[in-house]
């Protein structure tokens, strides 16, 4: 088929699933199909891609790689919540899918579309801390006492490796690999999710905190297999359970309160996590990174519950098109007759 008239047979493929969608489903359904293809071909296709009828291709236009690009317009240009984006990618591919009975050729875009998956609307965030907030806590415990140290240093701990709290607690003496000041790297090796494990390095205060610590808990001669941060049960080290955890940031909650006022007095361990994660970017670490140290397989994970301002999301706009403005070609010619042969009204 000629590239002039791809578009053609999709736009009369459309309408005759659209008159044969209106004999068995309510006329809210229809108008809930148009509107999702109008914004894949009107809005995204040929708006924001700048498609024109000579270079539509239905080998690109119905790709995975197009469908997930337009899935992420969806959420950051559009600004449609979770539920329509996964309205509109179900109705495209409720599309594609009449296509492949009509036409074996359009099977495998098919194929290739149902496998993307739905996205979860994402649970109510935890807020992270300021910097000052997250300081008023990490110095709340006494550490002139042999307890107050080691709540101290776990908690700088903590806030250091953003670590998942289960992670920190199952970090044992071997885990470490903990260098002389200023001579290697230092870093703790953590047990993730589905077993995976990842290296996190460790800086010069809270490796000087972790020797001081070991010594004071574990004595000169620890023992490799003992966990770094434990509770004595029936004469034995045993590991620290995340209740305990629960109970030391409420209390520690309270005390910093007092001093910082943005303290949240239900301080929750992942606001460790969210808000070391938080100060990365702002120091100008690039998101996959920042992924990457949290042992997220995807990025799109990480986004879901940082504190990502606008200000952060418009510089990274502007170092990526810093970076590619003469990189990239435009890949579609600009013209816009190609929406007339669609029935979106």
């Amino acid at each position: 088929m000629k590239k002039s008239e791809d578009y053609k047979k999709i736009a009369r493929l459309f309408n005759d699933w659209i008159n044969m969608e209106a004999l068995q489903k309510s006329p809210n359904t229809i108008v809930s199909y148009k509107k999702s293809l109008k914004i894949f071909i009107s809005d995204f296709l040929i708006g924001y891609k700048a498609m024109s009828s000579k270079s539509f291709l239905s080998s690109v236009v119905f790709s995975r790689q197009t469908i997930l690009e337009w899935s992420s317009w969806l959420l950051s240009v559009k600004h449609n919540s979770i539920q329509t984006r996964n309205l509109r990618i179900s109705n495209l591919i409720s599309f594609i899918k009449y296509m492949s009975t009509i036409d074996l050729q359009y099977e495998t875009y098919y194929i290739g579309a149902a496998d993307i998956k739905l996205k979860r609307q994402a649970p109510k965030r935890i807020a992270a801390l300021s910097s000052k907030a997250m300081e008023a806590v990490i110095n709340a415990p006494d550490i002139t006492t042999r307890k107050g140290y080691r709540d101290h240093v776990l908690l700088a701990f903590m806030y250091a490796t953003a670590g998942r709290i289960n992670e920190v607690l199952s970090v044992r003496i071997k885990d470490l690999n903990l260098r002389i000041i200023n001579n290697g790297n230092s870093y703790v090796n953590f047990m993730g999710k589905g077993r995976k494990r990842r290296a996190m390095l460790l800086l010069n205060p809270i490796v000087e905190q972790i020797h001081k610590y070991i010594l004071l808990f574990h004595g000169g001669t620890p023992n490799e297999n003992d966990f770094l941060f434990y509770t004595m049960c029936h004469g034995q080290k045993s590991k620290m359970s995340q209740k305990n955890v629960a109970l030391l940031l409420k209390k520690y909650a309270k005390i910093a309160h007092e001093e910082c006022s943005e303290v949240p007095l239900s301080l929750h361990s992942h606001q460790f996590r969210q808000t070391r994660a938080t100060i990365w970017l702002k120091e100008k670490h690039k998101l996959p990174t920042v992924s990457l140290l949290l042992g997220h397989e995807h990025v799109d994970t990480t986004m879901r519950y940082l504190d990502i301002t606008e200000d952060m999301i418009a510089e990274a706009a502007r170092e990526t098109r810093s970076d590619t403005a003469n990189t990239i070609q435009p890949l579609w010619d600009n013209d816009t007759d190609l929406s007339s042969y669609f029935n979106f009204t």
